[in-house]
C-alpha cells in the first residue's frame, strides 16, 4: 500500500512527475486507486498527469466512466474538439450519466478559449436535457452555464423560476431570477416577489421592499 499511497501523496502535493513515474513502473494499477489519482490530479488542475490517468483507466478498464475521464482529460489539455466529440458520443447513449460525465461535460464550459464551442456546447446540454428530468442541482448549473458562458438569459430565466417555485424555497435562486428580471419588474413579475416574501424570506422581502 505504501506505493498507491505515496503516489496518492505526490499528486495531492502537486509532484506529478514523481507520481507519473512510479505509475510506469507498475503494470497493472486498480480500477479505484486510478479513479481516485485521476480526481485529486482534477482537483489540482494537474492536467498532464489527468490525461496520462485517464489513458491507463481507457487501456485497463475501458468503460462509459473512463470514455467519460479520457473526454474530460482532453479537453483540460487543450485538445477541445477530440473531447467533445467523446462526450457527443456519450450524450446519444441510453445511460444514466456518471459524475465523471459530468463533470466532462462542464469543464467544456470553463475551456471556452474559442467561442465556436458554445454551439457544442449548447447541443450538449440539448442532448442531455431531452434525456429526462433533470436533478435540482443540475438545472442550477446548467442556468449558471446559460448566463456565463452562452449569455442565453431566457432559458436561465426559466431554469430559475422552476427552481424558486420548487420547496423549501432557496433564497439565491430566487436572487439569481429577480437579478435576471431587471430592476424594471412587470406586474405579474412583482405579484410573484411578493408572495415569496410573505413566505418569511428575509432577503427576498428587503428586494420586494426596494421594487
Amino acid at each position: 500500500m505504501a506505493g498507491p499511497a505515496l503516489a496518492l501523496l505526490n499528486i495531492a502535493t502537486h509532484r506529478s512527475q514523481a507520481a507519473m513515474e512510479w505509475m510506469k513502473t507498475q503494470p497493472l494499477i486498480k480500477q479505484e486507486t486510478l479513479k481516485a489519482f485521476f480526481e485529486v490530479a482534477k482537483e489540482n488542475q494537474q492536467a498532464p498527469l489527468e490525461l496520462y490517468i485517464a489513458q491507463r483507466l481507457m487501456q485497463d478498464y475501458p468503460s462509459v466512466s473512463s470514455q467519460s475521464s479520457y473526454g474530460l482529460a482532453l479537453i483540460e489539455n487543450g485538445m477541445i474538439q477530440d473531447g467533445i466529440n467523446i462526450l457527443k458520443t456519450l450524450c446519444r447513449a441510453p445511460f444514466k450519466f456518471s459524475n465523471s460525465t459530468r463533470l466532462s461535460f462542464f469543464s467544456c464550459h470553463r475551456n471556452k478559449k474559442d467561442q465556436k464551442y458554445a454551439h457544442e456546447l449548447r447541443s450538449l446540454m440539448f442532448n442531455w436535457e431531452r434525456q429526462g428530468h433533470l436533478s435540482k442541482n443540475r438545472l442550477r448549473e446548467f442556468g449558471y452555464i446559460y448566463i456565463e458562458t452562452l449569455h442565453d438569459f431566457n432559458k436561465a430565466k426559466q431554469n430559475f423560476y422552476i427552481l424558486s417555485n420548487e420547496t423549501p424555497v432557496n433564497e439565491e435562486d430566487v436572487q439569481t431570477l429577480i437579478y435576471l428580471w431587471g430592476p424594471k419588474v412587470n406586474e405579474e413579475q412583482a405579484l410573484w416577489i411578493e408572495r415569496k416574501a410573505l413566505q418569511s424570506h428575509p432577503k427576498i422581502w428587503a428586494i420586494g421592499l426596494r421594487l
